[in-house]
């Protein structure tokens, strides 16, 4: 119901009222020269209470928080072990999605990564949340793994490989045909 002014009716000039946060952190970490493990969380917090399907209310506060691990070699840059955690989930049947993940492993975070999980966990096959953090740790693998290789400890330039592996065609800026891409990526190489 509106009202004249085509304010929601029962408003009034309240101020503005936050409604909802996402939060996703992620951190990685160094389990040898060759592998690196990224953590990843998904924290939604609901910042008013709601009606449920059945009429209930449900109280604001954290609605979920949903974990995973990912341990991948720098080689390779692929998925060799993954964990997942439903902490706090609005339904039990979430946590029974917790191996539907393991067929990630194997999976190299690289071109393709996106639709590679869409295709594996993407809709009824899994979790929305848990999906959407694993595609969105992808991207910071990448760099960290970038980081870690180019450490300070070995102070060598980035080769012309690492930046074809982690920067060529991931963004506008580090497009093939680029600034960038030719004075790292392809003119050392002699291409």
């Amino acid at each position: 119901m509106q009202t004249q002014n085509n304010k929601p009716a029962g408003r009034g000039t309240e101020s503005p009222r936050e409604v909802a946060a996402r939060h996703i952190e992620m951190r990685t970490i160094e389990k040898n020269d060759e592998t690196l493990i990224i953590q990843g969380e998904l924290r939604d917090d609901r910042f008013m209470d709601f009606t449920g399907f059945e009429g209930n209310r449900i109280p604001a506060g954290r609605f979920h928080t949903i974990r995973a691990r990912l341990t991948v070699a720098l080689s390779t840059m692929r998925i060799e072990d993954i964990d997942v955690e439903f902490q706090d989930v609005p339904h039990h049947e979430c946590r029974e999605l917790r191996e539907t993940y393991r067929q990630l492993i194997g999976l190299s975070i690289a071109s393709g990564f996106t639709r590679a999980i869409l295709q594996r966990v993407g809709g009824t096959k899994g979790c929305a949340h848990l999906t959407h953090l694993i595609i969105t740790m992808g991207p910071a693998f990448v760099q960290a793994a970038f980081t870690y290789q180019t450490r300070a400890e070995a102070p060598t330039p980035p080769t012309a490989e690492q930046v074809q592996k982690y920067f060529v065609d991931t963004c506008s800026v580090w497009r093939a045909e680029g600034k960038y891409a030719r004075m790292y990526g392809t003119e050392k190489t002699g291409s």
